[in-house]
C-alpha cells in the first residue's frame, strides 16, 4: 500500500512538471482508442457476447476433449476480440466450476494474443512483415503455456464455486444487452489505453523519445512510435511490444478476471 501510494506520487509530481506533454499524449491514446482499438475489437466484442460460449463450455463436461476444446475456443475469441476478453471468458468458466484455477491461468497465458483486426490492420501501417509479427505472437502465446505447464504442476483451487454464473438469460434485450456489455468493456480497455499510454509517452520523452518506454506501458503507442524507427529493429520492437501486451494489457486483462 505504501510502495503503491509513493509511486503515485512519484508520476503525480512528474506529470505536473510535464503538463503539455501529458495532454498532448492523453489526446494522442484517445485518438488511438477511436481509431484502432474500438474499430477492431467492438464489433467482435459484441458478437462474442452474443454466442453463449459460456454456456456451451459448461455443459460439456470436464472431459479431455472438451477441455480441449475449451482451450481452442477461448483461443479463437482472443484471437478475434483481444485477450482481456478471452481472459474474461476464461475467469467465467472457473467462477462457474468448469475448469480448474491451473487451466484457467493456462488459458490466459495461451490465449495472450492480440486482436487479429489489430494485427493485421494498424500494424500493417508500420511494417509490411505484419503477419510475421502476428505468427510470432501466436508462437509466444504458446511458449508462455508450455513454461507454465513446465514450472507450476499443480495449484490449489481457493475460488468459491458459483453455479450457473454463465447462464445468462436472453431474450429481446438480447443484443442491447450484448452492446451494452461490450461498450463497458471497450470503456474499461481505453481507460488503460489512455492511462498507461499517457504515462509512457511522458517518460518516454524524459528518456529522450525512447519508443521502448512507450511500447512497454502500452504497446499499441509503442507499436505506432515504432514506424519511425529503421528495419529490422522496426519490426523486432513490434513483435517485443505485442507479445509483451504493455503494463496496460496486463491491468485489463486483472480489470477483466476481477484480479
Amino acid at each position: 500500500m505504501i510502495m503503491t501510494a509513493a509511486a503515485a506520487l512519484t508520476a503525480f509530481l512528474i506529470l505536473l512538471i510535464f503538463p503539455d506533454t501529458l495532454a498532448a499524449a492523453a489526446l494522442e491514446n484517445l485518438r488511438t482508442c477511436g481509431a484502432v482499438i474500438v474499430p477492431s475489437l467492438f464489433v467482435f466484442a459484441v458478437l462474442g457476447e452474443l454466442l453463449p460460449v459460456e454456456s456451451w463450455l459448461v455443459r460439456a463436461g470436464r472431459s479431455t476433449t472438451s477441455r480441449t476444446v475449451t482451450g481452442l475456443l477461448i483461443f479463437a475469441f482472443g484471437t478475434l476480440c483481444g485477450f482481456p476478453l478471452a481472459a474474461r471468458l476464461s475467469s467465467g468458466l472457473h467462477r462457474s466450476g468448469a475448469i480448474t484455477r491451473r487451466e484457467h491461468i493456462l488459458f490466459c497465458c495461451v490465449c495472450s494474443n492480440v486482436g487479429m483486426g489489430f494485427a493485421l490492420g494498424p500494424v500493417r501501417e508500420v511494417t509490411e512483415h505484419s503477419l510475421a509479427v502476428y505468427l510470432t505472437v501466436l508462437v509466444s502465446s504458446l511458449v508462455c503455456g508450455a513454461i507454465f505447464l513446465l514450472i507450476i504442476p499443480n495449484l490449489p483451487e481457493h475460488t468459491e464455486v458459483i453455479p450457473g454464473i454463465v447462464n445468462r438469460p436472453c431474450g429481446g434485450t438480447c443484443v442491447t444487452q450484448a452492446v451494452a456489455a461490450a461498450s463497458t468493456a471497450m470503456l474499461n480497455i481505453c481507460g488503460c489505453v489512455v492511462f498507461f499510454g499517457s504515462l509512457g509517452v511522458v517518460l518516454g520523452e524524459i528518456a529522450g523519445g525512447a519508443t521502448i518506454i512507450r511500447g512497454i506501458f502500452e504497446f499499441s503507442s509503442g507499436v505506432i512510435a515504432a514506424k519511425h524507427v529503421a528495419e529490422p529493429l522496426r519490426t523486432f520492437l513490434c513483435c517485443g511490444f505485442m507479445s509483451f501486451g504493455g503494463f496496460s494489457v496486463h491491468a485489463q486483462v486483472s480489470m477483466m478476471t476481477k484480479g
